[in-house]
């Protein structure tokens, strides 16, 4: 049967393990070894920091991008295939993905390349404004108030509905789909990263139905909706204004310092500093200092490289260098 719970879990940190934790393997009562298939789950899977996540995708190889693209399409059962980790399969999942992050922290984390595969226009992206902040708050959060409405809108749902929408509601859908999105994401300066905003309209449209237990959208939910617009826009505006204009993916860029670092250790048996790596190894194929840079910050952050601050035995001068750590690589 379909469990009515929900799985809360923490991120994995590649596709393969993201799969493994939307598994649900149903047994043969009469063989309790042999899996007869799969049941579905439906999950909130947090990652506690975006940059961890984003660091961790940006390596080449890491298949956590493409899952998380398959996890919003749900376009059914998710599967992967691998000579180690052999055939593994979730069952039509259901999942939602939380993080959160500071605005400063999304610099050079997101390439344009992020913005035309459809990574970056899956991800809702919403800001609040800023609050008060006591020294010394003891108020907890009471989530008693929202849980009999919640409660009551599963059970509405429970059964199946089919949502329409009517002349009213559809009309003003048009005039905002024909007039303010689409010049947005077609023509010569269309903004991929507001590709699927249309969809998110229309699942807004539905939350404000279910919220009412309403099988019908009518023109005052389909009016409350599209007047979120103009703060949506400003969301995806801070973030279009952070995304790396590099030539190189930072994906790219972390291979190719690790790489170098891993070669200047096996050459010199010391580990290179950020001028070493930079001078003497990478200059001529990442051009940009400033990438480079904040490469090496996200490979320091997910633990890909240790940073090490060493003092010389000339000067006494301390130098950060930094250190392939390949017990804590993701996989």
């Amino acid at each position: 049967p379909y469990s009515k719970g929900i799985k809360i879990t923490a991120g994995a940190a590649s596709g393969k393990a993201l799969i493994e934790i939307h598994q649900n393997p149903e047994y043969d009562p009469a063989d309790p070894k042999k899996i007869i298939g799969y049941r579905p789950i439906r999950s909130l899977v947090q990652y506690p920091e975006m940059a961890d996540l984003l660091g961790r995708a940006a390596r080449l190889g890491n298949s956590i991008k493409p899952i998380l693209m398959e996890f919003y399409d749900a376009h059914g059962d998710i599967t992967t295939h691998s000579r180690t980790g052999g055939h593994l399969t979730a069952a039509d999942p259901y999942a939602q993905f939380l993080s959160t992050t500071q605005t400063g922290a999304l610099n050079g984390l997101f390439s344009r390349a992020d913005a035309f595969s459809g990574m970056l226009n899956r991800i809702v992206f919403a800001q609040g404004v800023e609050k008060y902040k006591s020294g010394m708050s003891n108020r907890s959060l009471d989530i008693e108030p929202a849980a009999r409405p919640l409660m009551l809108i599963r059970t509405w749902a429970s059964s199946g509905r089919s949502v329409s929408m009517t002349a009213g509601a559809i009309t003003l859908f048009e005039a905002w789909f024909q007039t303010k999105f689409q010049p947005l994401v077609t023509g010569e300066n269309a903004n991929p990263i507001l590709a699927r905003c249309d969809l998110l309209m229309k699942k807004l449209m539905l939350l404000l139905a279910a919220n009412e237990h309403s099988d019908v959208i009518t023109e005052d939910m389909a009016r409350r909706a599209l007047s979120l617009w103009p703060y949506l826009m400003g969301c995806y505006g801070v973030i279009e204004s952070r995304i790396s204009h590099f030539d190189m993916d930072m994906g790219e860029a972390a291979e190719r310092i690790l790489q170098a670092i891993k070669e200047w250790q096996d050459t010199t048996s010391t580990h290179p500093s950020l001028r070493d790596l930079y001078e003497r190894k990478l200059k001529k194929t990442i051009k940009d200092r400033r990438l480079m840079l904040q490469a090496l910050t996200a490979m320091v952050s997910i633990g890909e490289i240790d940073e090490l601050m060493v003092k010389s035995s000339t000067n006494g001068r301390t130098t950060t260098r930094y250190k392939w750590a390949p017990s804590s690589t993701p996989l």
